[in-house]
């Protein structure tokens, strides 16, 4: 059986080191020791990473940090998810301001995730955004892809 595949947006590994908000930067790092434990496929897009090297030290250097204790697989954009993201505009799903956002999305449906992490509540944790992303991902042959929160993603046996 193939392993859970989760993407995980640029929030998430910022809020590893998300000072203002030190709650959710707990259980940002709890999750990352369940992520640094193999037991699922990580994928992480060029544009998370252009994302991260946009923060100022020392953040930086402490993200990346973070970054080299987990295996992840590093999703390049292409034609595919240019097109999906184009589809997910066209089909109301969120509006071109959101581009990043959309890319997150596309290039996680179109590499096999089945989950998508993120703290992004405004836009991409939504029952509106999930419902819009799964009805072009059925019409485009795509799979479902659930958007959780690390609030909501369980990992530990309760």
């Amino acid at each position: 059986m193939r392993r859970m595949r989760i993407y995980l947006d640029t929030s998430v590994i910022s809020y590893l080191d998300q000072q203002d908000a030190p709650e959710d930067m707990q259980k940002t790092r709890d999750l990352w020791e369940y992520l640094k434990s193999d037991e699922c496929e990580i994928c992480l897009s060029e544009t998370v990473l252009e994302e991260i090297y946009k923060c100022p030290e020392p953040k930086l250097s402490r993200l990346v940090t973070f970054l080299g204790q987990i295996r992840y697989i590093l999703l390049e954009p292409d034609n595919e998810v240019a097109e999906l993201a184009e589809k997910y505009i066209e089909e109301g799903v969120l509006t071109r301001k959101h581009l990043f956002d959309l890319v997150h999305l596309a290039t996680a449906s179109v590499n096999y995730c089945n989950i998508l992490l993120s703290w992004n509540f405004s836009h991409i944790v939504q029952h509106k955004t999930m419902t819009g992303v799964n009805a072009t991902n059925k019409r485009h042959g795509y799979g479902e892809l659930l958007l959780l929160s690390p609030l909501s993603f369980k990992w530990e046996e309760e």
